[in-house]
């Protein structure tokens, strides 16, 4: 679990990010996500078409890769929210 820890943080350090200390688990959402989404996409009934395999398939790559990027996009982008922040204030 620490090597996953190291390279989720070495992930941040590259894309520029600073958590301040807080988990890296996060990025499990946009690969959990993207997983769930890719297999409803795949096993979706009532396609309106006649959807072979192959049609199949490239619904769930597609929302597979789709949802993942959002994911992504999203956590890169509440990278220096204020509410996102650690708190600093001293306890009392």
């Amino acid at each position: 679990m620490q090597s996953v820890e190291r390279g989720l943080r070495g992930l941040e350090r590259r894309l520029g990010i600073n958590r301040e200390g807080r988990t890296v688990w996060v990025w499990a959402i946009p690969a959990v996500s993207g997983m769930v989404i890719g297999v409803l996409f795949g096993v979706m009934p009532g396609i309106p078409v006649a959807a072979d395999v192959g049609i199949r398939l490239g619904f769930a790559l597609f929302g597979l890769v789709a949802t993942t990027a959002v994911s992504v996009i999203c956590l890169m982008s509440f990278d220096n929210d204020r509410n996102q922040q650690a708190d600093t204030s001293p306890r009392r």
